[in-house]
Order: structure tokens, then C-alpha cells, then sequence
């Protein structure tokens, strides 16, 4: 093996570990990408920014709609029920174990039996890291 080849592969891995990282941080599956910036170089991170998440790809307009034709059929008393967001949220419980993910309703409860708290620590798919509940001023909304 001379060594143009050993550079040539050793830049492939470097942009495969590039690309995984940045997939990773997109909430992509860094192995697959490893793969597709390894075997493609720059053009695998071009991808990885150009084309749109397979899971939210077409998504948006169909959950845009469907709360606008629940909300006239829905009594009000019921209806707070309906709004609430569908997330699924993982938390580090008292023993410092990943739990999740938690549907929100299910991660509402935990908090109304105080099985989590403001020093709990939580994520969920979007965020880029862990947060204390107590950062996170949308979540207490909800939560109260």
C-alpha cells in the first residue's frame, strides 16, 4: 500500500467521523452516516444538509390541520386535553438511569407524583443537550 492510498483512506474515515458527528447533532443515525461520509466524502455532508429528515418529510401539513378540525367539535373543558403536544421525552430518574421515551401525558403524571421534578434531568429528540426541567420555562408551562 503506498502512501497516497493510507492518506486517501485515512481522509475518508475523518470525513466519515465528520459527517456521523453532524448526523448525530441532526438526530440522524451517526452509523449510517459514518458509512454514506466515508464512501462519499464531501458530498455525504452535502447531503446530510441538503435533504430533509425522512420522519418529518411531509408531516407538517397534515399535523397543521388536524387540531383546526377537532377544535369546533371538542367541548372546552375537554378540549385543554386534546392541545396538548404529543412529545416523547427521556429522563435521568433517581438512580441516574436514561428512562424514556415518555409519552408528555404519561411525563405529566411522573411530574404530578413528584417521581420528577425541577432537578430532573430531561431531553428530548431536537434538543442538543440535557437540561434541568427547571431550564426549560415551556416545559414548566405545561407541566402546571
Amino acid at each position: 500500500m503506498t502512501n497516497q492510498q493510507i492518506f486517501q483512506i485515512i481522509i475518508a474515515l475523518l470525513l466519515g467521523v465528520l459527517t456521523a458527528y453532524l448526523a448525530m447533532r441532526r438526530g440522524r443515525n451517526p452509523v449510517a452516516w459514518f458509512v454514506i461520509g466515508s464512501l462519499l466524502g464531501i458530498f455525504g455532508l452535502l447531503i446530510l444538509f441538503l435533504v430533509p429528515s425522512f420522519e418529518t418529510a411531509g408531516t407538517g401539513e397534515e399535523k397543521k390541520k388536524e387540531p383546526s378540525r377537532t377544535v369546533d367539535v371538542i367541548p372546552q373543558e375537554k378540549r385543554k386535553v386534546e392541545e396538548l403536544p404529543y412529545e416523547e421525552w427521556y429522563y435521568l430518574d433517581s438512580e441516574h438511569k436514561q428512562t424514556g421515551p415518555v409519552p408528555f401525558r404519561s411525563f405529566r403524571d411522573l411530574w404530578n407524583q413528584e417521581k420528577i421534578n425541577s432537578t430532573t434531568y430531561v431531553w428530548k429528540e431536537g434538543m442538543e443537550n440535557w437540561k434541568y426541567v427547571r431550564d426549560l420555562p415551556d416545559l414548566l408551562s405545561k407541566l402546571s
